[in-house]
């Protein structure tokens, strides 16, 4: 996995043919990102518009959001994974 520095835009639910919900997410300097996990895309969607260092991992010309490593700002690391 991969950490990066993002500033997210946007996030809209969808649904993937196998039937699972997943959060296309769409950053600023990154373009279009994925996120499979509920709990990492609520805590994304609370702080829109923020930096954050978030864990990414890259496959098949996806990047798809794992875990946050930092909102950047805050005073404690916060880790959600």
């Amino acid at each position: 996995m991969t950490e990066k520095t993002i500033k997210i835009t946007g996030i809209q639910e969808a649904v993937a043919k196998t039937g699972r919900t997943y959060w296309k997410i769409q950053t600023e300097e990154h373009g279009n990102m994925t996120c499979f996990e509920k709990e990492v895309a609520d805590k994304l969607m609370k702080h829109l518009n923020e930096d954050f260092n978030v864990e990414i991992a890259e496959s098949n010309g996806f990047q798809n959001i794992r875990g946050i490593a930092e909102i950047q700002g805050t005073s404690s690391v916060e880790v959600v994974k």
